[in-house]
């Protein structure tokens, strides 16, 4: 087990965490085939000619194909997949970072707290920052992040 976070921790290393948390996953988003990405079906031959079924593929809009078939190094032979791949292109998860590291320059903890010892408040809402829900909720939403806050890690 790792290190544990309590009451005394500091809120600014957190914060830093999951800001580090989101913006790599950001860079990768920005990295990659931008979107929107399509799924449709690749199919080798006729199925009544004993090719199979369809395999889908994921394409993105320039024709660039972002999943390839299992014999050329890749394939997604299970078509919820593919469609959940579809739907979170990076230009989605993009706009979806950028966001969640907005919330998080709104919700900062305070640099000063009113007594030595006490949890930082949030800049933007009454409380413990810890306790602010716009954090609490980008907490569920990194669990990376989160599994260190617990102490799983």
């Amino acid at each position: 087990m790792g290190e544990r976070y309590t009451d005394e921790t500091a809120a600014d290393d957190l914060h830093s965490r999951l800001v580090a948390a989101i913006t790599a996953r950001l860079d990768a988003a920005r990295a990659a085939t931008p979107g929107s990405w399509i799924v449709q079906p690749y199919a080798y031959g006729p199925p009544e000619d004993g090719w199979g079924p369809p395999i889908p593929e994921v394409y993105a809009p320039s024709g660039a194909v972002v999943s390839h078939q299992p014999h050329e190094g890749g394939g997604i032979s299970h078509e919820p997949d593919a469609a959940h791949i579809a739907l979170h292109d990076p230009t989605d998860a993009i706009l979806r970072y950028e966001r969640d590291l907005k919330v998080l320059e709104r919700h900062a903890p305070q640099p000063l707290t009113p007594f030595e010892g006490m949890e930082p408040l949030c800049t933007a809402c009454p409380g413990p920052w810890r306790a602010c829900q716009e954090i609490r909720d980008l907490f569920d939403a990194y669990p990376e992040v989160e599994r260190v806050v617990r102490g799983d890690t």
